[in-house]
């Protein structure tokens, strides 16, 4: 219901309200059958601070299913996740058990893991953190910002699992990790307006650029 108000207030203001026709509904409660045609622009309140895990792609893929044209305009209209490799003593830390060292009344201990629990490669894990709160000196990057894949919700989109791969080349020596990953959203076609989560050290990609 807020983005459908603020959606008002600017159409309005554009002057442009009069020629439109709404339908604002929650996306679990919309059907074909409450519109009287297919719509030609979707706009949508799906994100948060993920970007698959919101739900978003079954929404997209039931409205271009059932509620909009073919060739319609999304607003977001695009989504793209990029990556990078690091070497990291703090956050390799989360996956592996490194020795500890404690103080005792001889003076100080260092407990050691086991051999057999140092060589387990554990299990690969996903760490939810704000990386614009992680210190450069706490990781050094091996590798350029990749474009992992990109989602055009314009477009007919699947929620169906699905696997990309890329390739990436190090600029610097060093022991291979950490991947980094972060997305961003472009509000209209050329990109102009984006909000993003990347990190710091990244430098915009775009002339009006909202950081989250």
């Amino acid at each position: 219901r807020r983005i459908f108000c603020t959606l008002q207030q600017v159409l309005c203001q554009e002057r442009v309200f009069e020629r439109l026709v709404f339908s604002a509904y929650h996306k679990l409660c919309l059907s074909d059958g409450d519109m009287q045609c297919r719509a030609n622009i979707l706009v949508t309140e799906l994100f948060d601070t993920e970007l698959i895990g919101e739900g978003a792609l079954p929404t997209y893929e039931h409205a271009h299913k059932y509620l909009v044209q073919e060739g319609c305009e999304a607003v977001p209209h695009r989504a793209t996740v990029y990556v990078q490799l690091v070497e990291s003593k703090r956050m390799w830390s989360w996956n592996k058990l490194f020795p500890v060292h404690v103080e005792a009344e001889d003076g100080e201990k260092i407990i050691v893991s086991p051999s057999e629990m140092e060589n387990c490669p554990g299990v690969p894990s996903v760490c939810d953190i704000q990386l614009n709160q992680m210190p450069s000196s706490d990781f050094t990057i091996l590798s350029d910002v990749v474009t992992m894949f990109s989602v055009d919700f314009s477009k007919p989109v699947r929620s169906a699992s699905t696997c990309y791969r890329v390739q990436l080349e190090p600029v610097k020596s060093g022991k291979a990790q950490i991947v980094l990953s972060w997305w961003d959203i472009d509000m209209d076609p050329s990109g102009t307006i984006n909000c993003t989560m990347a990190p710091y050290w990244v430098k915009p990609t775009s002339a009006f650029q909202v950081k989250y």
